[in-house]
């Protein structure tokens, strides 16, 4: 179909009603593509081969579409890929290793809105510069150890709105560039001490509108990067002593819409050499 068009860089087939790709090799014949544009389509599936042959392709948009899941092999052999937009589809889960092996210049993966409840650990394997992870939206509960495992370059974790309960310690461990944590709107209650742990470029935690009712002292200790620290719109009804020590960097502190009534004289005097702290009361 498109084996005449050898200078293209860039074709968009969005906002039409493809329900599929049937024939693989469908792109092939397009040896300068850089960017593919599918979004807001009906397509459900997309069969490992269809986008063969694509050795420039630097961006591939699939948003918008109904996809419910994604085949081992379907991203393979796209060399210079960096951003694959898989956001507002219907992906329920990522169950297989390796789903997006054969990328190995992927730095954006966005897979925000969908309805993913389980990442299979090593799905993201073989990912050596992704740099931006994307999972906002989604219907996540749990989040096994090793599931980020293997991502040296990842800058940015979103897994905001979704429904997770609790982060083991050691789940985000081996994420040495990590600067950007967001965690804001899921059911968390507790966080254990070491969650936060081997995290030594770590900037901004987002874990606003959850349901934590504690912080133990320690909790957020040997993160000396960090500036940012939003715990806004929780259940925590005091504030101990050495809860917010060992944070040399940090420079705005939210606590408001939460219950405290208890402020020990330690904490309000680590508090007090914070530049911008807001603490305020649930109205």
């Amino acid at each position: 179909m498109f084996s005449n068009l050898k200078r293209l860089t860039e074709l968009s087939l969005s906002n039409n009603q493809i329900t599929r790709i049937r024939q693989p090799g469908t792109f092939s014949g397009l040896p300068n593509l850089e960017t593919l544009n599918l979004s807001n389509n009906k397509i459900t599936n997309i069969t490992p081969g269809t986008l063969k042959n694509l050795p420039k392709l630097t961006v591939l948009w699939l948003e918008g579409n109904q996809i419910t899941d994604i085949q081992s092999g379907t991203f393979s052999n796209l060399p210079k890929l960096k951003t694959l937009h898989l956001q507002k589809n219907q992906i329920t889960r990522i169950r297989q290793p390796g789903t997006f092996s054969g990328l190995p210049n992927l730095e954006t993966l966005n897979l925000r809105n969908n309805k993913i409840t389980n990442i299979t650990p090593g799905t993201l394997k073989n990912l050596p510069k992704l740099t931006v992870l994307w999972l906002e939206g989604n219907q996540i509960t749990h989040i096994q150890p090793d599931t980020f495992s293997n991502l040296p370059k990842l800058t940015e974790l979103d897994l905001q709105k979704n429904q997770i309960t609790d982060i083991q310690p050691g789940t985000l461990s081996n994420l040495p560039k990590l600067a950007g944590l967001y965690l804001r709107s899921n059911n968390i209650t507790d966080i254990q001490i070491g969650t936060f742990s081997n995290l030594p470029k770590l900037t901004s935690i987002t874990l606003g509108f959850n349901q934590i009712t504690d912080i133990k002292p320690g909790t957020f200790s040997n993160l000396p990067k960090l500036t940012q620290l939003f715990l806004h719109s929780n259940q925590i009804t005091g504030i101990q002593s050495g809860t917010f020590s060992n944070l040399p960097n940090l420079q705005k502190l939210k606590l408001t819409s939460n219950q405290i009534s208890v402020l020990s004289q330690s904490a309000y005097d680590t508090l007090a050499s914070i530049s911008t702290v807001a603490i305020g009361c649930r109205r």
